[in-house]
């Protein structure tokens, strides 16, 4: 057992990003950054990781239709200072693949629908993120933040580049990984 006392946002050093992004259609975009684990701690500790991971460059970002800009401080619609671990919820493999593919396959306000092509090409996706012994978190803040019926509250002047945000964590614990799966529409 590790007894080091470790400065929980330095926990994991999260490095070698990598970016891919697919085009669901005009309004959409689906993004994936994926980050290597380094650690000297025996075991990956969810909550450590996800402090690691909201205080990390990589995470700080703001995210536009067609590009992201990496801005400190602030992630998607949300200021970094009002994310804590508490915003995040474990979900299963299996709702989370019917999540995210109710979300792409859903009509959205003044949006095409996706093509078929495209659902197949994230259900791939999917596929392989979900093949090894992972956790899985989705992001609380969005159901808050998408909710329709009340009024968006904007936590910075970028905030309203969205309609919709939603973002998922995907810790690869085998591979020793994480994946920030994050769809937005503007």
């Amino acid at each position: 057992m590790d007894n080091r006392i470790v400065n929980i946002h330095s926990a994991y050093n999260l490095d070698n990003a990598v970016r891919t992004s697919l085009r669901l259609h005009d309004h959409g975009l689906l993004r994936l950054i994926s980050l290597d684990i380094n650690s000297n701690l025996l075991t990956i500790k969810s909550n450590y990781l996800l402090e690691s991971l909201v205080s990390d460059q990589n995470y700080q970002c703001v995210f536009f239709d067609h590009y992201t800009q990496k801005i400190k401080g602030k992630h998607g619609p949300f200021d970094v200072n009002n994310i804590s671990v508490d915003d995040f919820s474990v979900i299963d493999k299996e709702t989370f693949k019917n999540d995210l593919m109710d979300i792409i396959s859903s009509p959205k306000w003044s949006c095409p629908p996706v093509s078929e092509q495209k659902i197949k090409t994230t259900s791939k996706l999917l596929d392989s993120l979900t093949s090894s012994e992972i956790k899985i978190f989705i992001f609380d803040k969005c159901f808050e933040f998408n909710n329709m019926n009340n009024t968006k509250k904007y936590e910075h002047e970028w905030s309203h580049a969205l309609s919709s945000f939603f973002e998922f964590i995907i810790l690869d614990i085998t591979k020793k990984k994480v994946h920030i799966l994050i769809l937005t529409y503007e």
